[in-house]
């Protein structure tokens, strides 16, 4: 199969129905576009897509030929076929000839078509009817069929970690993309179009979620809940939200946001025009519940569906409430993101994750009860690294429009770079890695790794020396985000075995259980281990908190701002380094420790992920796509800093992640999670009339 957009699929379809005409680039675009200005790159992208789709023929000549000063012409003979065949409808379909292939010394050249290319043809074409058939309607119309096709990134933007969001009308859809120059934003495309476009005020964004109108945009991005109006006016904030925990919202008609964050407990709602959000639901301590997470409205916009997460398996699943009530019923025994979609003909279903395989089940919105067996959607659906288990990439329309993105076996592999840039070599095979962690000597590297099969994530072990590896931990459960002991003695990771976040610690050997930290209901996320080996810094409720490791587990504050994480202490336990959103974007700041004083800014045109060198003498970040180094003084009462300088460009695997990159002790060496390239990047599936492929 040839999958194209649609548009590029008209423009084929022109082409074809006016076969050895050159056509205008005027008369072009008035075809494609009728009701939209575009320019002519539109054109030019849309023709490029089909020529490598069609390849060359065997004289190296594109079968789209372009005229000097005037336009394009399809180069191929196009047969018109009618086949009249008794008890058949009449259908006319285009068929491609090219004379024979010419005997030596015959003049002119003639072209032949190859046999492999001939069928990739014949498939192209079936993919042109089915357009021609699916342009009749709009995206969702009622139809006995289901038509799937792509939706390819800009090109050389990369997945961002907003997943796609498809608009209720079903014609538009917004997924975050990180550009080449490292900045990551949320794009907007309608589906009946090529291009995408960025979306204003959206730097950084983690998700994005629809105005029941399809015509503005919510999106969580700098520690605040946003909106824009697909780029008619500036982006707006409307309330402070944390995005470390890939919080979701949901927009009802009577212009309400109902959100989660992780520095509120439970689910909160917030005028769309902005103002005080007010809480809606809390955890529930009788029930052990320490997650409300995913919301989204019904179609009455009164009721809702969203995850609540507890200790207690038998209380985790898929809750309805309303907002006019104390209504709370649990509908679905589940521990993903929920979706409530409709089919063309009105038929309402939940779709929910079982481990790789996106699945439906018939319910009743005003019942808020299920009906019949769950059956699949679709396979090897993405599941993005996220802080919550359990979300995936995917999203419905009201009327039958389903986005997703699905997993590849391999996104990126772990090389080791000099300060020059230089590329030196990698560490085993590539795969679904992330957040590596080097062991003090040197000699290891723990590295979380997805198993693409199941959607699960676990540490693995690799030893450095030998150029072996072994798997880390083995729950069921996603076991990640690890930092070595400073001794090298032990790993600690966050767990997610138990409904919520955990802190876990385990012998480096592998022998033996992991044994807990710290558990509680509230998030947490392992930021590192102190040099002195005596404090484990991590965040939770949009805070970095300070624990001490040995005896009574005493825990203490280190930050009260939101929008702080990344933090590692100096190698003489005087300072820390973090990055903060205060200013509005993120950048590198260090302040005292372990007693909290007046902060310096490090990074000048932003930066993340700050890491000492093991004399503390310099400290190295990344801004945008460069790896920046810092000469540093850290002996004195004030801390000083030189202006900071670039090493070299990189190029990281996804944002969202507190490790990136690992540095040796005398700052020579660097590993990187490199991705594979913008051609692994996975595109985004968009099946109309979903609900008709369904196997009953």
């Amino acid at each position: 199969m040839i999958p194209l957009a649609p548009k590029v699929l008209e423009t084929l379809i022109v082409l074809l129905e006016n076969g050895g005409r050159v056509l205008e680039k005027e008369y072009l675009l008035k075809r494609i576009w009728p009701d939209t200005f575009v320019e002519d790159g539109s054109l030019t992208r849309n023709i490029s897509t089909l020529r490598k789709a069609l390849g060359h023929g065997p004289d190296d000549e594109n079968y789209i030929a372009t005229v000097p000063k005037r336009g394009y012409r399809f180069s191929a003979t196009i047969t018109k076929v009618r086949d009249n065949d008794a008890g058949h409808r009449e259908a006319a379909q285009w068929r491609p000839t090219f004379p024979a292939t010419p005997e030596p010394n015959a003049s002119p050249p003639q072209r032949r078509l190859a046999p492999w290319l001939i069928a990739a043809f014949t498939t192209l074409l079936a993919i042109v009817f089915a357009a021609l058939y699916f342009r009749e309607g709009q995206p969702g119309a009622s139809s006995e069929r289901s038509t799937r096709f792509l939706v390819s990134l800009p090109e050389n933007v990369r997945p961002g970690r907003a997943s796609p969001a498809v608009s209720p009308d079903g014609e538009k859809v917004v997924f975050g993309g990180i550009d080449p120059d490292g900045k990551t934003r949320l794009w907007f495309r309608p589906l009946a179009s090529v291009t995408a476009e960025p979306i204003e005020g959206s730097d950084g964004a983690v998700s994005a979620f629809w105005s029941p109108d399809s015509r503005s945009v919510g999106f969580f991005a700098g520690g605040k809940l946003k909106r824009n109006d697909l780029n008619r006016s500036p982006a707006q904030v409307l309330c402070d939200a944390s995005e470390a925990l890939r919080p979701v919202g949901t927009w009802n008609r009577d212009g309400v946001i109902l959100f989660n964050s992780e520095d509120r407990d439970g689910l909160y709602r917030v005028p769309a025009t902005g103002g005080t959000a007010v809480q809606v639901t809390a955890l529930d301590a009788s029930r052990q519940e320490n997650l409300h997470a995913w919301p989204q409205f019904l179609p009455d916009g009164r009721h809702y569906i969203y995850l609540v997460q507890s200790d207690k398996p038998e209380n985790t699943g898929i809750y309805a409430s309303s907002m006019d009530s104390r209504l709370r019923k649990r509908v679905a025994n589940v521990s993903t993101n929920p979706t409530y979609a409709e089919s063309p003909s009105g038929t309402g279903y939940l779709l929910f994750m079982q481990a790789s395989t996106l699945m439906a089940q018939r319910f009743d919105a005003g019942k808020l009860e299920l009906a019949g067996e769950a059956l699949p959607v679709a396979d090897q659906v993405s599941l993005p690294p996220s802080p919550a288990p359990g979300f995936a990439a995917f999203s419905a329309s009201w009327n039958g429009v389903l986005a997703y993105q699905t997993l590849i076996p391999a996104t990126n592999e772990l090389v080791w770079f000099d300060r020059q840039g230089r590329r030196l070599g990698t560490v085993g095979e590539p795969g679904n890695y992330s957040l590596p962690a080097l062991s003090p000597d040197e000699k290891r590297l723990v590295v979380t790794r997805m198993d693409t099969q199941i959607g699960t994530r676990d540490l693995w072990m690799f030893d450095l020396t030998r150029g072996t590896r072994s798997r880390f931990t083995f729950d069921p459960a996603d076991e990640t985000n690890p930092a070595w002991s400073p001794d090298g003695a032990r790993i600690a990771f966050s767990f997610f075995g138990k409904g919520n976040i955990d802190l876990y610690q385990k012998a480096a050997t592998g022998a033996g259980n992991a044994e807990p930290i710290i558990a509680s209901s509230e998030v947490k996320l392992i930021q590192s281990w102190t040099p002195d080996g005596r404090f484990i810094l991590y965040g939770s409720g949009g805070k970095l908190w300070v624990l001490t490791v040995k005896g009574d587990r005493k825990q203490a504050v280190l930050s009260t701002l939101s929008g702080e994480s990344q933090a590692n202490v100096s190698p003489n336990m005087r300072w820390v380094a973090y990055r903060s959103t205060e200013s509005g974007r993120t950048e590198v700041y260090v302040q005292s420790f372990p007693s909290p004083g007046s902060q310096r800014q490090i990074s000048t045109a932003g930066g993340e992920e700050p890491y000492w060198r093991r004399d503390g003498k310099e400290l190295f970040y990344i801004e945008g796509k460069r790896l920046m180094a810092v000469d540093v003084k850290t002996d004195g009462q004030i801390f000083e800093s030189e202006v900071p300088k670039p090493l070299f460009d990189v190029s990281l695997e996804v944002e969202g992640r507190r490790t990136h990159y690992q540095v040796t002790g005398n700052g020579q060496k660097f590993l990187l999670v490199v991705p594979l390239g913008s051609k692994q990047a996975p595109p985004i599936t968009v099946v109309t009339n979903w609900a008709a492929g369904l196997k009953r």
